[in-house]
């Protein structure tokens, strides 16, 4: 990092500048990374049994199912999850690194007697 760094005007170095001088800190494009994303919001993928199975367990209609909530996610940011949640007008778009958002599957039957 420290022979890769910013030596002045006129170098195409990837690293910043190097000091101890917090008062040089200006505004930069150098940690703005491409947030955009695709995400599986939510997948449900179920099935009615034949009235013959549910007649047989003395139900009139008998539905199983499984579900899936943020299943998945692509993007090639580096932080945790693309979908910053910030609404502070003074740190809008940056990432205090918030948790993602979880997963959740699901099983299930709807029974109708």
């Amino acid at each position: 990092m420290y022979e890769n760094r910013w030596q002045g005007a006129g170098t195409s170095n990837t690293n910043s500048m190097i000091t101890s001088n917090q008062s040089i800190i200006l505004p930069n494009s150098f940690y703005v990374e491409d947030g955009s994303y695709i995400r599986i919001r939510n997948i449900q993928v179920g099935y009615n049994l034949p009235k013959s199975f549910a007649n047989a367990l003395s139900v009139t209609k008998l539905r199983v199912y499984v579900s899936a909530q943020n299943p998945w996610t692509s993007f090639k940011y580096n932080g945790f999850s693309p979908e910053i949640n910030n609404t502070d007008r003074v740190q809008m778009g940056i990432d205090n690194n918030i948790y993602p958002i979880s997963a959740i599957y699901t099983m299930g039957m709807n029974l109708t007697f």
